[in-house]
């Protein structure tokens, strides 16, 4: 009788006693990408072919979830938002399987960037962001991914920036906002008091550049701290901050960056961006 009983406990309790099935790696956040970008189930096939049992059923989930719930007819604005609210768990899932440290989406998002292809580094990224912030960031990814499939002509920098500037303004403003990089006095000064204003207010300006030290490539942060900080002084030659194609999708188009930046034209240069630092953000 003691053995039946304790048999019978252990079917009952079986699904406590299972281990926790092993989470996603990144190769399920780069398999969603690919899959949210093609046309065609051979494209889909493809994203997914080579992808560990794990993966490929976190991955396909979250898919599964974005194409039952959110119709592609709805337009890219319209079937982004709705994956972020409808689906928004099962892609945290796949992008950040075990979310751990104390990572801002800021951060994270300077982290992935620095990463290009490396999907050994992009695991430590996404393990190293603070659960509570994984939201925001596939938020932003999810709306830049549908803007790129159903608006560009192709994938790439410009449309990124297009995306980031425009359409999906608002998911990236909301992530980057909890880690901006504290004011220094220089900012303000330079925000206010150097030449050749634009249109936007000091505010503004100085919301953009915390937003550059916070989540830019740090080699972008450290050549607008050294202009920023030469300009407020009101020295000459001061040397001219040339952002990379990361930093613009955070900026913008070169001409809106320089506005957004109040950048008088002395230390702006797009045409001057390190040829070597063109990675794509990879998510």
């Amino acid at each position: 009788m003691r053995a039946l009983a304790l048999c019978l406990w252990m079917l009952a309790c079986a699904d406590e006693l299972a281990p926790p099935a092993p989470a996603a790696t990144s190769a399920c956040r780069t398999a969603l990408t690919c899959a949210l970008l093609c046309e065609g189930g051979d494209c889909r096939s493809a994203c997914f072919g080579e992808l560990e049992e794990r993966d490929l059923a976190a991955s396909a989930e979250a898919l599964a979830c974005i194409d039952r719930e959110c119709p592609a007819a709805a337009g890219a604005a319209a079937r982004g938002a709705c994956a972020a609210e409808t689906c928004g768990a099962a892609v945290v899932g796949c992008y950040f399987p075990s979310p751990r440290g104390t990572a801002t989406c800021a951060a994270t998002w300077r982290c992935f960037g620095a990463c290009g292809d490396n999907e050994s580094c992009l695991a430590d990224c996404a393990a190293a962001i603070r659960p509570e912030e994984a939201a925001a960031f596939v938020d932003v990814e999810l709306c830049s991914d549908h803007y790129v499939a159903f608006t560009c002509a192709e994938a790439g920098d410009a449309c990124d920036q297009e995306a980031l500037s425009g359409a999906c303004a608002p998911a990236l403003r909301a992530c980057l906002a909890p880690g901006l990089a504290p004011e220094a006095p220089w900012m303000r000064s330079f925000c206010t008091d150097a030449p050749s204003r634009f249109p936007p207010t000091p505010e503004a300006c100085l919301i953009s550049v915390r937003e550059v030290l916070a989540a830019c490539p740090v080699a972008d942060a450290e050549a607008l701290a050294r202009a920023g900080e030469c300009a407020a002084a009101g020295r000459a030659g001061c040397a001219a901050f040339s952002p990379s194609p990361l930093c613009l999708e955070i900026l913008g188009s070169p001409g809106s960056a320089q506005s957004r930046l109040s950048l008088p034209p002395s230390v702006f240069d797009p045409a001057g961006a390190d040829p070597n630092n063109r990675g794509r953000r990879v998510a």
